[in-house]
């Protein structure tokens, strides 16, 4: 029975470090795109510079690709403004459309308050609250690790996969 235990732990010692290989193959790789985006930046700024100079906005076959300039929009509201942009949502009927739940939010919420109330991880963090039935809960094991130096002293950073 103790070679049959050893060899499980062996096996499981050998999945964990290969994710560990897997993991830090993962860091690697998002290390360059972080690098090959911060190249990419001055680039494409340079482009649409020469693009609106030269008027091809509109197309400029190079390589396998057409590139064309396209106008992006981002909106902020400010707390002060929300009672105002609320009414004029509801002036446009648009509220309802428009009006969602930030579900990364509500879960944040309803942890903190399950965590406090002492309740198993394993369990909805909706049971027994007033969102229990009305929000889609799905909860499954996933793996975490700390790492450790050589020794066994775990370093203060917590990952997930």
């Amino acid at each position: 029975m103790a070679s049959s235990t050893n060899s499980s732990k062996d096996t499981l010692v050998s999945t964990l470090e290969r994710i560990e290989v897997i993991d830090r193959e993962i860091d690697g790789l998002e290390l360059k795109i972080k690098e090959l985006k911060r190249q990419r930046g001055p680039l494409e700024e340079l482009a649409l510079e020469e693009m609106a100079a030269s008027r091809m906005e509109r197309g400029v076959p190079a390589g396998s690709r057409s590139w064309r300039v396209e106008w992006e929009h981002s909106f902020s509201v400010s707390k002060d403004r929300l009672p105002k942009v609320m009414e004029a949502l509801k002036a446009e009927g648009a509220l309802e459309l428009l009006l969602t739940v930030n579900t990364a939010t509500l879960k944040k919420w309803l942890k903190e308050k399950a965590e406090e109330a002492g309740t198993d991880a394993r369990q909805p963090f909706s049971s027994g609250t007033a969102f229990d039935g009305l929000v889609g809960e799905f909860v499954r094991p996933v793996l975490r690790h700390l790492t450790t130096r050589r020794g066994g002293d775990a370093e203060a950073t917590e990952q997930a996969f």
